[in-house]
């Protein structure tokens, strides 16, 4: 005895909606892990300018901010990767 099994159209349109759907949350994944990784490189690029801008300072523009020479260089010299 032989079986056939038939597919309605109706279950291809739920089958590819299905995986549509999948598609469409791996692309929202992806979406949200490159929105994550620009934030973490404007964070970083922030960090590196203006700790590179804090190297440059002079003492009486270190003394208007509140640090010493010593505080300014400890920050500036911090990787961009480091809070």
């Amino acid at each position: 005895m032989e079986t056939t099994m038939t597919l309605s159209v109706a279950d291809r349109g739920a089958r590819s909606g299905a995986a549509d759907s999948a598609s469409d949350r791996r692309r929202g994944g992806l979406s949200r892990l490159g929105g994550a990784v620009a934030g973490h490189l404007a964070r970083w690029s922030f960090r590196h300018q203006t700790r590179r801008q804090l190297r440059m300072l002079d003492s009486r523009m270190l003394n208007d901010i509140g640090l010493c020479r010593d505080e300014a260089l400890a920050e500036a010299l911090k990787p961009f990767w480091r809070a």
